[in-house]
């Protein structure tokens, strides 16, 4: 007896069984993540009557069925092991979406929400639900045009549009700068269009006080090259010493 098989010796006797032939079912290689010859599981043939190693391989090599059977069983496995595989990409790209602080959004090539981030989804009109919504009905008619301008733009030339909007969600005015581009199928074909727009009205906001400030500071101001040499001066600088940005 193959010392494998000792520890079920008594299992198999206690059924009726008297020999048994294991065969390795193993990888394609057609399954990323699973290189060729791995092995995947084994295949069994039992018999009620003592049987040689050898008859049993000769048997098994002529037998269509069993042959036929350990390839099912291999293309079973890689199909599971496959769909396990997909299903956890799934997961982690859906945890990568929703934590990430932008609105994301994924639509058909006719304006159709395929996938919308947890951050959009919280900022949407209703609590309807959202596949297959256009954005009309997901933000609004106001916010949609925005939105639409840039679908249109990818859907027509195939590439990226990059824009900033004002736009007002749930009596919230943002300023986002938004990113439209094309996803592609395996012919070449427009699957998408996929958009990440980032909340900057804080940025926006910070950018104006400090034009504020930069203009109105009673104080001259200047920026300098690390060699000293002047790259930028405010009024109060002009006023005072005479000397002009542009000089």
């Amino acid at each position: 007896i193959d010392p494998l098989c000792a520890a079920y010796r008594d299992l198999a006797l206690a059924h009726g069984f008297r020999s048994c032939l294991s065969t390795p079912v193993l990888a394609s290689g057609n399954v990323a993540g699973l290189p060729p010859g791995e092995v995947l599981a084994t295949f069994a043939i039992y018999h009620r009557e003592p049987r040689t190693t050898t008859a049993m391989r000769a048997e098994r090599s002529r037998s269509v069925l069993g042959l036929a059977a350990a390839h099912l069983v291999s293309v079973a496995l890689e199909r599971d092991r496959a769909e396990a595989a997909r299903r956890a990409g799934e997961a982690r790209l859906r945890a990568i979406v929703d934590h990430s602080p932008a609105l994301i959004f994924l639509k058909d090539p006719a304006g159709r929400h395929v996938l919308i981030n947890r951050q959009l989804a919280e900022l949407r009109c209703s609590a309807e639900p959202w596949e297959g919504t256009t954005t009309s009905t997901l933000l609004g008619p106001a916010a949609a045009e925005l939105f639409a301008e840039g679908h249109r733009a990818v859907v027509t030339t195939h590439d990226v549009d990059q824009r900033e909007e004002e736009v007002v969600l749930r009596d919230r005015r943002l300023r986002l700068l938004s990113v439209q581009f094309p996803l592609f199928d395996v012919e070449g074909g427009l699957a998408g269009v996929c958009g990440i727009s980032t909340d900057i009205t804080s940025r926006v906001r910070a950018e104006a006080e400090r034009d504020q400030l930069w203009a109105h500071s009673p104080d001259p101001v200047c920026i300098a090259a690390l060699d000293a040499t002047l790259l930028d001066v405010n009024a109060e600088w002009t006023r005072r010493f005479g000397w002009t940005a542009a000089e």
